[in-house]
């Protein structure tokens, strides 16, 4: 069942439906713990559709845009957060934390971004760019 469900998740994120792919990746991720890192997964691609949504977000007034692409960005890291401390050991949390730190870093929060980052393990496959970020995210500092 869990298969299925990212490739479900994997699906609305194909297909732009982004808001679908983060809320039921979101569902997952907490409801599937125990089936070889499958929740993990399924939050990385529910962080990656709550920041498409946010990017996405489209409407009339320019704060109601900013309120829903501020709400999806909250969502995100929350989640992040989460997938941190549920699933410290995944390979697909070092993903996590590396949208996390972004995230972070654009909203000017250097310190919480700099503490995620260093969570950031050696066989994080975009391990180069994360510490690229934290390079930059201490010099900020």
């Amino acid at each position: 069942v869990a298969d299925v469900l990212l490739r479900l998740i994997y699906h609305y994120l194909q297909n732009d439906q982004h808001h679908h792919a983060a809320v039921l990746g979101d569902h997952v991720a907490h409801t599937v713990r125990a089936t070889g890192g499958k929740g993990a997964v399924a939050g990385l691609l529910a962080v990656n559709g709550y920041i498409a949504a946010a990017r996405a977000a489209r409407g009339d007034s320019p704060d109601a845009i900013a309120a829903a692409r501020r709400v999806d960005r909250d969502r995100a890291v929350a989640l992040a957060r989460f997938l941190d401390d549920k699933f410290p050991n995944d390979n697909a949390t070092d993903a996590v934390r590396h949208r996390l730190a972004e995230l972070l870093t654009e909203a000017k929060r250097f310190p919480h971004a700099s503490d995620v980052l260093l969570k950031v393990r050696p066989g994080y496959a975009q391990l180069t760019n994360a510490r690229l970020l934290q390079g930059y995210v201490a010099s900020e500092l």
